[in-house]
Parts: structure tokens; C-alpha cells; sequence
């Protein structure tokens, strides 16, 4: 795990791409990378639960999936109990960062197979982009800051929260398609079932929905 003291600022990057790489396999621990230096870091200490821990070269926060009809994720200072900031998403996709003191970007899938996504700010400029890169050795993203966006202080917190979501995204989707492929079709009877424990995979809950009780017997006098 790299060491907090040593994190370079992403203001020192030069043009190029960063990658978000996965140092151990199935771990929840990631590492901003590029030009042989680590600039930030991302990790879970509980591997069943959303709670992350991320941390630059100036600063430590906290990000925590919420919500189920409203998802979003709060973004808090390391030791504050006050919200930083939230990110508001759809569970179609895009999402709106929203800070404490005004500022606010918003997050789009910019690719009909959502492997490319980036931040923009009010005006449209890109600020930076992700693109996901599953299977290619360690590296699951590879990240592009633009000019723009390498000026703004707000940049760690960004391409921190924007990996988190990714992370997230990929995660409830899987725990859906899961969910799905161990259902049992029964009858017609079940198909509400089926879709709330679908839409509560998808939400990162599915361990709190008990299944559907069966139909009761037919009585005969």
C-alpha cells in the first residue's frame, strides 16, 4: 500500500494518461499511477461494505455509497462529520458532483458500452475522462486530466470519486446479474419477487431482501 506522505500532486502531471491499477487481485485497494509515481489511492477496509477510504497528496476523505430510490455518495473530509460534497447519479448512468462551497461537475457516460466516461464542468469543457480497461494486466482505467482540468484544485477529489463510482457501478452490476442467474423461476406469481431482489442487487442490497414466500395452499372444503 503506498505510503499517504508519498503521494505526488496531480498539478505536477505532465500531458499523458494515468492508469487506475489494482495492485492484488480481488483486493479493494487501488492506486492512481503515471510516469512512476502513485498520485492517489483508493480503498476499502471492509470487503462487504461501501465505505472507502481515499486518499492524495493534501488531503484524506471518505466516500460512502447511500440511497435507493435517490442513490448518490457522500464525500467527507476524513474526521468531519459534515458532507463535503455528494455525487448524485441514475442507476442509467450519469451524475452530478455537487461541492459545499458551489461548485458542481457533472459526470456522463460518454460510450454506448459505458466503458468511457468524464467529468465536465458548466460550460461543457471535459475536464477528465475515464476509460475502463478490464483484463489488460493490472490496469482497470486509464485516466486522461486535461489542461483544464490539471489547473483546478478540485482534480484529486474528481478522478477519486469518479473511480469510486465506477467501482461501485461495476460491483451492483454484477451482484444483479447474480441474482438473476440463481433465481429459481417458479410461476408467475414470483415475478415481483424476482424484481425486487434484482433492483436491490443492483443497489448493493441484496443480502437484506428475503425471498418471496410461496403462494398459500388452495383450501377444499
Amino acid at each position: 500500500m503506498a505510503d499517504a506522505g508519498g503521494l505526488r500532486s496531480l498539478r505536477e502531471f505532465n500531458e499523458g494518461v494515468l492508469f487506475w491499477i489494482q495492485p492484488v487481485l480481488n483486493k479493494r485497494y487501488f492506486e492512481l499511477v503515471g510516469e512512476g509515481r502513485t498520485y492517489a489511492t483508493l480503498h476499502w477496509e471492509h470487503e462487504s461494505k461501501s465505505l472507502a477510504i481515499a486518499r492524495f497528496h493534501n488531503g484524506v476523505f471518505t466516500f460512502k455509497r447511500a440511497g435507493f430510490l435517490m442513490p448518490h455518495v457522500t464525500v467527507r473530509r476524513s474526521g468531519e462529520d459534515g458532507d463535503f460534497g455528494r455525487l448524485r447519479f441514475s442507476l442509467g448512468g450519469s451524475g452530478l458532483l455537487e461541492l459545499h462551497e458551489g461548485r458542481s461537475y457533472r459526470l456522463l457516460c460518454m460510450s454506448s458500452s459505458s466503458q468511457v466516461w468524464a467529468f465536465v464542468d458548466n460550460r461543457g469543457s471535459r475536464l477528465c475522462t475515464f476509460v475502463m480497461t478490464k483484463g489488460i494486466a493490472k490496469r482497470c482505467a486509464e485516466v486522461t486530466i486535461e489542461a483544464e482540468g490539471r489547473r483546478m484544485k478540485d482534480i484529486a477529489v474528481i478522478v477519486l470519486v469518479g473511480w469510486y463510482f465506477l467501482r461501485i457501478k461495476e460491483e451492483e452490476e454484477l451482484a444483479a446479474a447474480a441474482a438473476a442467474a440463481s433465481w429459481p423461476f417458479r410461476s408467475g406469481a414470483d415475478d415481483g419477487g424476482f424484481m425486487m431482489m434484482a433492483a436491490a442487487a443492483s443497489a448493493g442490497a441484496v443480502a437484506s431482501i428475503p425471498p418471496p414466500s410461496p403462494p398459500p395452499p388452495s383450501f377444499h372444503p
